[in-house]
């Protein structure tokens, strides 16, 4: 993929330590590409405000860090994030947020802890769960994102925080298991099934929930290898449900009416 393509999949701003030197140092002599002080380049199609934002000191943070990072995040319309330190001067302007806070950030990026504090204080809660799932699933401590918040809306954010599970290992599966729980449901994430493997999601012990991605499950093989999983599910009791990323981003009422039908059933 080429350096700016990179680039633009990231909300058009990347540190320069993530490309390429070689290909990096080319297309800013293009001009495909432009610093931004010394540790970020972006596309030049940026507007001069957020240019400006980043020239002066600021990092990407909150839903910019996460599309950084290679976060999951459920809509990728959002706003360009920046935060600056508190004694710097600028503000938010169209198409950019700006905050002020202290800065923690690695070249350029707010940390995956302080990306994911950010994320719980200021995306929807399910968002945010998305995202601070994600960041305990490679290895960051619960306590080191609650660390992070402090001041204003930090009491809601760590409210959130506290309902993310680092087993989860998609956004998807991040917002099924959130929306059933708040149904008053149990449900288990990553649950191994000895003779099957790990599935998704464990409703109330028997109901097994399984969701897939956008481009999952695209070759016939993995198609009829998935059947068998659920068949050999079924032959143990288990009820299973395929929900898609669709269905539980945009349908959660459907998703728990389906699971509570089929938990009456396996009653």
């Amino acid at each position: 993929m080429d350096v700016v393509d990179q680039v633009r999949l990231h909300a058009g701003v990347l540190p320069r330590s993530r490309l390429p030197r070689r290909a990096l140092a080319r297309a800013v002599s293009e001009g495909r590409l432009v610093p931004l002080g010394r540790s970020l380049v972006a596309v030049p199609e940026l507007s001069e405000a957020q240019q400006s934002a980043f020239a002066v000191g600021g990092v990407l943070s909150c839903a910019s860090a996460a599309a950084a990072h290679g976060l999951p995040l459920i809509s990728r319309r959002h706003m360009m994030h920046v935060t600056v330190p508190r004694s710097r001067s600028g503000r938010s302007g169209r198409g950019l947020v700006l905050h002020r806070r202290d800065v923690s950030s690695l070249d350029g990026v707010t940390t995956l802890a302080r990306t994911a504090a950010d994320c719980a204080r200021c995306l929807t809660d399910l968002e945010a769960i998305a995202v601070v799932d994600a960041v305990l699933n490679r290895g960051v401590e619960r306590d080191a994102v609650v660390a992070e918040l402090y001041g204003r809306g930090a009491r809601a954010a760590r409210s959130v925080v506290a309902l993310a599970d680092g087993r989860s290992q998609s956004s998807g599966e991040s917002v099924a298991r959130v929306t059933l729980v708040r149904a008053g449901l149990r449900v288990e994430p990553q649950v191994f099934v000895a003779g099957v493997g790990w599935v998704d999601l464990v409703v109330e012990g028997r109901v097994v929930v399984e969701v897939d991605g956008f481009a999952y499950h695209a070759d016939a093989k993995q198609f009829a290898l998935d059947r068998r999983r659920d068949a050999a599910l079924v032959a143990m009791g288990y009820r299973v449900l395929r929900f898609t990323w669709v269905d539980v981003v945009t349908r959660p009422a459907y998703v728990v009416e389906m699971v509570r039908r089929a938990l009456a059933l396996s009653a």
